[in-house]
């Protein structure tokens, strides 16, 4: 280790965390569920507003389709999360 607190390779020493996140159909499922009752509306009403087929949201909210990016983006645009929030679970801390 120099003076400065880096290794000989030119690495910090000091240990960080990250929170590593998953696409995990179920939390999709829950998280749009709950994203779409803050806002107090119905399926019919997110496809007008959006564009994004009734059928596609059904099939989203029921964990039975993988959305495309376009319409995770979309869709978070709309609830007012990000992506990550609305299509990813927390899997935990690793060490980076």
């Amino acid at each position: 280790m120099t003076r400065n607190g880096t290794s000989s390779t030119g690495r910090s020493q000091h240990t960080r965390w990250a929170v590593t996140r998953v696409f995990d159909l179920e939390a999709m499922s829950e998280n749009l569920l709950d994203a779409r009752d803050r806002l107090g509306v119905t399926q019919k009403e997110v496809a007008s507003e959006t564009g994004i087929h009734q059928n596609t949201l059904f099939f989203l909210e029921n964990a039975k389709k993988s959305p495309r990016a376009d319409t995770m983006v979309i869709l978070a645009n709309y609830y007012g999360a990000t992506v990550q929030e609305l299509f990813f679970a927390d899997q935990g801390k690793e060490n980076v």
